[in-house]
């Protein structure tokens, strides 16, 4: 029977490390989206996340057995942050197998006897106990996490396929923070000739004549908070004015100061 010194030399003399370094590497931390009949040669996001998690957790127990100075022998410490890596990456499925493998190599590789899945100490039972629980909460955490950033990527794609058969725009101007956010459609409306990331960019696209219209509203907010309509005239790339109108409403904190600005427009027809 292999000790834990055995074990280690063995993990050494078989160069696991730089080929589990270089394996991590090489894997994308997003899916690949690849073009219609194009022959996927990487794996699915499924053995993906097998791979990551049977690395990470790998990479986890070398070094809990090559530190004794930094970690106990019965520390868990970096499986929990194995557990959380692989769940962040592949969600529940990542969580889960990282949890069952890192609790399988603890318990044969680091806690006394070696080579053995037998916990004769109630503190042992105690501590895997315990680490189950937090990597339980914390793969659904991540787990919820995922699921609610997908969920968001397609309220999105709807939002925009919704506003582009629609022919709307919108912007969002946080005031505070000094951000703009538009929707793909409003630089088609606008005719821009370069990316509106700038709340500065927008106003320079309306006429000069008519940007009072919109400073006007800004700096003087309905007290009802209501929206304005809004009619003014744009001049795009090709240098040829349009009119476009829509609506603006204003966003004021306790002190009626306004913190956000949200703006609606469509182009008017045969304008």
């Amino acid at each position: 029977m292999l000790g834990p010194l055995s074990c280690v030399e063995f993990f050494r003399q078989a160069q696991f490390t730089p080929l589990i370094c270089n394996t991590v590497s090489t894997i994308p931390s997003q899916p690949q989206v690849f073009p219609a009949g194009t022959p996927q040669i990487w794996p699915s996001q499924t053995v993906r996340t097998f791979i990551v998690t049977l690395c990470i957790c790998g990479i986890a127990c070398i070094i809990t057995l090559n530190s004794p100075p930094l970690f106990t022998r019965s520390s868990m410490l970096l499986f929990v942050a194995a557990v959380t890596v692989s769940s962040w990456y592949g969600g529940l499925l990542g969580g889960v197998l990282a949890t069952g493998l890192s609790a399988f190599l603890w318990t044969l590789l680091v806690v006394p006897p070696t080579l053995s899945l037998s916990l004769g100490e109630f503190a042992d039972i105690l501590r895997l106990t315990l680490f189950s629980l937090l990597a339980m909460l914390i793969t659904g955490l991540n787990a919820a996490r995922i699921r609610s950033e997908k969920d968001q990527l397609h309220i999105q794609h709807r939002l925009n396929l919704a506003l582009e058969l629609g022919g709307i725009g919108v912007w969002d101007y946080e005031v505070t923070k000094g951000t703009l956010w538009v929707s793909e459609g409003l630089s088609t409306i606008l005719r821009a000739s370069h990316p509106i990331d700038q709340f500065g960019k927008l106003v320079a696209i309306i006429h000069p004549e008519d940007r009072r219209i919109l400073f006007d509203i800004i700096s003087s907010p309905p007290e009802d908070q209501t929206s304005r309509e809004i009619t003014f005239r744009v001049v795009g790339k090709d240098s040829v004015s349009r009119r476009v109108n829509g609506r603006v409403e204003c966003f004021v904190n306790r002190a009626g100061d306004i913190v956000r600005v949200v703006g609606v427009l469509e182009e008017v027809p045969g304008e």
